[in-house]
């Protein structure tokens, strides 16, 4: 996925940073990205997957100790459909084999 997009889905003006979806909920996702001190809590950011995009508030920044990275909290303020789906898709990729059926049995 591409991150701070500055509200553009591709340009050849802006090179937008790429991004991995750790986490996804409802409400928002945790991302790693390049560090960059530009970005700070509560700021607004674009972001963009498959040619849709939508805009996110930075909740939480964890600097990680290799590579430049960071992780980033975020919380969804709109996401354009297919990007919606691309998020959401995410949870079910990594999802280990028979899951529903452990949380079922601990409930």
């Amino acid at each position: 996925m591409e991150w701070n997009t500055r509200g553009k889905v591709r340009s050849s003006r802006v090179r937008p940073r790429h991004a991995d979806v750790l986490d996804v909920s409802i409400t928002g996702a945790r991302l790693v990205a390049p560090q960059k001190p530009s970005v700070a809590v509560g700021q607004t950011i674009t972001i963009a997957a498959g040619g849709s995009r939508g805009t996110v508030t930075v909740r939480h920044i964890e600097l990680l100790s290799h590579a430049h990275l960071a992780a980033y909290g975020v919380e969804f303020l709109r996401l354009e459909p297919g990007l919606e789906a691309f998020l959401f898709s995410q949870i079910a990729t990594d999802r280990p084999e028979g899951l529903e059926l452990k949380w079922g049995k601990a409930l």
